[in-house]
């Protein structure tokens, strides 16, 4: 009884050695991937973009509501929904933000927006968040930017948002070689 005390120990230990030295990188899934791969085409945005912010932004849920009201995996604000719908020449039940179709169409379609205003991403995350009003102000101020480059994002929110929006962006370009397709 002894020795098969032992062994188990030194199973376990080894085990626990070996577990201490694996990547630690999981595979973390993406959903919507067609509808995604739809408006990442039709926005010409790189797919693994839009993804990332669905994530941030909603953890895939797509019944999301945040406590500022914003709905949808990609979280978009009401008034920006009605405002973007205006642009656009269409009509929208701010409820249809909760459709995932409809929210990554308005999710997408202003990161486009704001990509052809600011041309930069971290720009363009940082807007997404706080606004692109107050990104502007950041732009303009010399705390927070030198030669027209943000240096420091002063709301700690948007800040740990533009990371988190990386994160994602990087762990889903390391662990897919392309884009999932449905």
């Amino acid at each position: 009884m002894k020795k098969i005390t032992s062994v188990l120990i030194i199973v376990l230990l080894l085990v626990f050695v070996i577990c201490e030295f694996l990547p630690r990188e999981v595979i973390e899934p993406i959903y919507y991937s067609k509808e995604i791969s739809q408006k990442a085409k039709e926005y010409n945005i790189d797919p693994f973009i839009i993804a990332a912010v669905a994530r941030t932004e909603s953890s895939w849920v797509s019944s999301a509501s945040s406590s500022v009201g914003a709905r949808g995996l990609m979280q978009v604000m009401p008034d920006t929904g009605l405002f973007l719908a205006e642009l656009r020449g269409l009509e929208l039940d701010i409820d249809e933000l909760y459709e995932p179709l409809v929210s990554l169409d308005y999710g997408t379609y202003y990161l486009k927006m704001l990509y052809d205003e600011f041309g930069d991403w971290d720009l363009v995350y940082a807007a997404y968040n706080a606004g692109p009003g107050q990104v502007r102000a950041w732009l303009e101020d010399e705390d927070y930017s030198s030669n027209g480059r943000l240096t420091y994002i002063p709301f700690e929110e948007t800040r740990n948002y533009v990371d988190k929006v990386n994160r994602h962006l990087e762990n889903f370009k390391k662990s897919y070689k392309k884009f999932p397709q449905d």
